[in-house]
């Protein structure tokens, strides 16, 4: 901490890393404990300046209201996403700190003059992102951006009455704690970040949990995941006004609009999406946020309405990046055992070049297609093996298949799904030489239960080699022949 009036070094305090959950948190206990020895010695502090630190800006504002807070000039320079104010961006610093540092007293109409001054620098302002803000728009942007303004300013009001009424009944930060576990399995899921999470369970003793400090993402989130409203990924029905379709059309529109890639929208896709939004925002939120949608279809366009795209592009690309984390957790087979599969398949791909097609793999192909669990069967040294290798690199490069090659049955029951494609390849299949009885134990074990995945799911597929003489076993042959889904092909067909 460093006083300012004085140029000195005020308190100095050393966190370590392994004292709070994580780096996020580290700037804010230095905080804390700075204040509190300041306290501690009765010394007020009348202002503080820090970087943009939510927490920290949370923090100082519940526990030092009688404070004035400020933000550096630098961090309020950093914006990443200002590519093209860059040439301006110095001159816009050195504004800023000029009309902040020589303003002390002085009347606040005079400290907003010297700010607007820099206007007269080469006409800034003309320079500026409004070349599409003015009254070259055309009819098919202007509703772009009404639109735009309507998804990412207006509906999040609505949907936030909605969760204060689901949520506030019993306390929101009752609601929270009840629910703890369940949002650190979506946490641990990576559903919701660190900083989600700290907004839920502030670390700050006294600090209240609102609805105000979480976007819609959030509250989507704990709307679905805590009371279980159905908020779907599709467009409902025009006759389902249902508070959870109405949601879901928010949803559904706010990626509509940011997934639109030449920012334009005509007439009549704008006219029955306005209606559409604007009727759910007034169910969800009441007559105040229609007035307010009203407003906004006839208001004029201003600069403002530029940075929505961009803002909610971000917001929609964070949640592509969720949903491929969910759709990454849901996968039944580990991603490193998919990586090891991967390379074991452009191995098979290496070999390829050498296979010859034949008669024999088409039926082979087709078979397995028509049935859930296929066998080949012929000597040794035959081409079984290569062949089959084929077969599942069609089934995976043109059926869409994903290929795991086991050894164990339970690997089955283990990693089978119904929304996934899958086929189990089996090389060698009881034995390479003579019947392994051990192995041949555990099919008959698990069969019944592998019978089961098979009939639910009609996209798991078994494919197994084995050399004629194991196939000929005695206890081997029986348990073929009382497997009805099992179905054996003798290479090459005969």
């Amino acid at each position: 901490m460093i006083d300012l009036d004085e140029g000195t070094v005020a308190n100095i305090q050393l966190v370590q890393s392994n004292e709070v959950p994580n780096s996020h948190h580290m700037e804010k206990a230095g905080l804390v404990r700075s204040v509190e020895f300041f306290r501690h010695h009765n010394i007020p502090i009348k202002t503080i300046i820090t970087d943009g630190h939510k927490m920290i800006a949370k923090w100082i504002r519940e526990q030092m209201p009688e404070t004035t807070h400020h933000l550096d000039v630098w961090h309020v320079a950093k914006e990443k996403d200002c590519k093209d104010l860059q040439p301006w961006i110095k001159s816009i610093v050195n504004n800023l700190y000029w009309t902040a540092a020589s303003s002390t007293g002085q009347d606040p109409d005079v400290i907003v003059a010297k700010w607007y001054s820099i206007n007269n620098k080469k006409s800034m302002l003309d320079r500026m992102m409004l070349s599409n803000i003015t009254s070259s728009l055309t009819s098919e942007e202007s509703n772009y951006l009404r639109l735009a303004h309507l998804v990412i300013r207006v509906s999040p009001e609505a949907v936030r009455k909605r969760f204060d009424h689901h949520f506030n009944r019993g306390g929101l930060q009752t609601i929270l704690m009840m629910h703890k576990a369940r949002i650190e399995v979506l946490f641990n899921k990576k559903i919701i970040n660190q900083s989600q999470l700290d907004i839920l369970y502030p670390s700050s003793i006294g600090s209240s949990v609102s609805s105000s400090d979480m976007d819609v993402t959030l509250m989507i989130c704990l709307l679905r995941n805590i009371a279980k409203i159905r908020i779907q990924d599709v467009l409902p029905t025009p006759s389902d006004t249902s508070e959870c379709a109405d949601l879901s059309r928010i949803k559904f529109y706010r990626n509509y609009i940011a997934h639109t890639s030449d920012g334009k929208v005509n007439d009549s896709v704008y006219s029955e999406m306005w209606h559409n939004v604007c009727e759910a925002i007034a169910r969800l939120g009441g007559q105040t946020l229609k007035d307010e949608c009203d407003a906004l279809k006839l208001g004029k366009l201003d600069c403002s309405l530029r940075e929505i795209y961009m803002q909610l592009c971000k917001t929609v690309e964070m949640e592509e990046k969720v949903k491929d984390l969910e759709r990454e957790l849901m996968h039944p087979i580990p991603k490193s055992l998919r990586g090891n599969i991967d390379q074991q398949m452009e191995d098979w791909i290496k070999d390829d070049f050498r296979y010859i097609k034949t008669s024999s793999m088409t039926v082979i192909l087709e078979k397995l297609r028509n049935n859930s669990f296929v066998v080949i069967t012929g000597s040794p040294g035959i081409g079984k093996t290569i062949t089959s290798r084929n077969i599942c690199l069609k089934l995976r490069d043109i059926d869409g298949y994903t290929i795991l090659p086991i050894r164990d049955p339970a690997k089955i029951l283990e990693y089978s799904n119904k929304e996934i494609k899958l086929v189990y390849f089996i090389d060698d299949f009881c034995g390479t030489f003579a019947l392994e009885q051990f192995e041949l134990n555990n099919w008959i074990r698990y069969y019944p239960e592998i019978i089961r995945c098979l009939s639910e799911s009609k996209c798991t597929k078994i494919l197994a080699t084995c050399r004629f003489q194991v196939l000929k076993t005695k206890p081997l042959e029986m348990f073929l022949k009382k497997s009805a889904s099992s179905n054996v092909i003798y290479f090459p067909k005969n």
